[in-house]
């Protein structure tokens, strides 16, 4: 009898782990068309991501080569690719309405900023953004989808590229880095959380704002704070 129970047990946790694991990776499914889709209508521009991976015995996920396209008439291969993000909760917190994030860590974030004889590259995803801010505002986002907090946000390196051309010929090319960003409050204006794809926005603008310098890379000194803003 107790031997029967035991069996029982054994193929039930089994059974119970082998779930876990499939809705791990549908999960992961589900959430990579959320950023793709919610990125991609904010921004308008093409956004992808290579793969994702999610632990629900660990509460982690792990982001890998979020790519952000350019706009039409652009030639670097994209406006922004964060190579991975990983991100870590307890386990139980999945379970909660509002889930705080213990850890938001992006590895390596690169950003090319292109100006040629039409445009900037920057400049038409950020009038997007503010386009579809001014949306957003007229109809308030009340979707009862789970929701998510970061105290601290950290960076590794942002590394930035930026190129003038004319007809395809480059006129300027210089690269800029930065190290060890920190962002505390991202959240915090909001007590009943972001969803993710917005916090992940947040998290990007944040970094290209506190990157870019009006002193050494031609765009407008007003800049940094319209993104901040948006």
């Amino acid at each position: 009898m107790i031997k029967s129970i035991r069996k029982i047990l054994i193929w039930f946790l089994v059974g119970l782990v082998a779930a876990l694991a499939i809705f791990s990776i549908t999960l992961g499914g589900v959430i990579r068309s959320e950023i793709e889709r919610e990125s991609t209508l904010a921004m308008g521009v093409n956004t992808a991501i290579e793969s994702i991976n999610v632990n629900l015995f660990t509460g982690h996920l792990r982001i890998n080569n979020f790519i952000i396209s350019n706009p039409p008439t652009f030639s670097t291969p994209h406006l922004l690719k964060v190579s991975q993000l990983q991100v870590e909760t307890p386990p139980w917190n999945l379970f909660s309405n509002v889930v705080q994030l213990h850890k938001f860590a992006i590895g390596q974030l690169s950003f090319n900023i292109e100006q040629n004889r039409l445009n900037n590259n920057l400049l038409v995803v950020v009038k997007n953004l503010q386009e579809n801010k001014q949306k957003q505002e007229a109809q308030p986002d009340d979707r009862a989808e789970k929701r998510f907090q970061a105290d601290l946000v950290t960076v590794d390196r942002v590394e930035t590229i930026v190129k003038a051309t004319i007809f395809d010929q480059v006129l300027a090319d210089q690269t800029l880095a930065v190290n060890d960003l920190r962002f505390e409050g991202l959240t915090s204006e909001n007590a009943a959380g972001v969803l993710l794809p917005e916090l992940l926005r947040k998290v990007l603008l944040e970094s290209i704002a506190a990157t870019i310098d009006p002193e050494k890379i031609n765009v407008p000194i007003e800049l940094p704070d319209i993104i901040r803003n948006l």
